[in-house]
């Protein structure tokens, strides 16, 4: 029961993902590790595009669908050494160790196109898509100060007409 109660903590009850609490926990040591061994660490913070009209208009149970799928497709795209989780709502936060920042937008530039290519869309609203911001992360910053870089950068691709990696 222990065991049971403890995965149920760590796991995003709708998508089966890491949730917040171990999302920050792996930040903490993998920056400890890039720290040690001088390995680049990058941070995207994902957020869907246009989720909110099909959650407003086809209802949160097909809201839900979507973002089982979407999570799915994440999953598929990310290594087992990275770390992926549902940070909230339509947020979502990878954590790609070992990995430069050129390689994580190529990355992020395919999941935007598998993405799209669900081809989620509500009437009259455009096709689910997501948004991307990218940091490396400065050594020797605060998680907060990482994720505030990657967090504008995500505020960059919302601004620049979404479904898009920003840096």
């Amino acid at each position: 029961v222990y065991e049971d109660l403890y995965e149920q903590a760590r796991r995003d009850a709708l998508t089966g993902l890491d949730n917040r609490r171990v999302f920050l926990e792996r930040a903490r040591q993998e920056m400890t590790c890039s720290e040690r061994y001088g390995q680049s660490l990058i941070l995207a913070c994902l957020d869907l595009d246009h989720f909110k009209a099909i959650n407003d208009q086809l209802g949160h149970g097909e809201g839900d669908l979507v973002l089982k799928r979407v999570s799915e497709e994440f999953a598929n795209c990310v290594r087992d050494s990275d770390v992926l989780a549902r940070i909230g709502g339509d947020e979502f936060a990878m954590i790609l160790p070992n990995t430069t920042l050129t390689n994580a937008q190529l990355l992020m530039e395919r999941i935007c196109r598998s993405i799209k290519a669900l081809e989620f869309q509500a009437p009259g609203s455009d096709i689910l898509g997501v948004s991307i911001g990218l940091a490396k992360w400065p050594t020797g910053h605060t998680l907060e100060a990482w994720w505030e870089l990657a967090d504008a950068a995500l505020y960059r691709a919302k601004a620049n007409g979404r479904s898009q990696v920003s840096l």
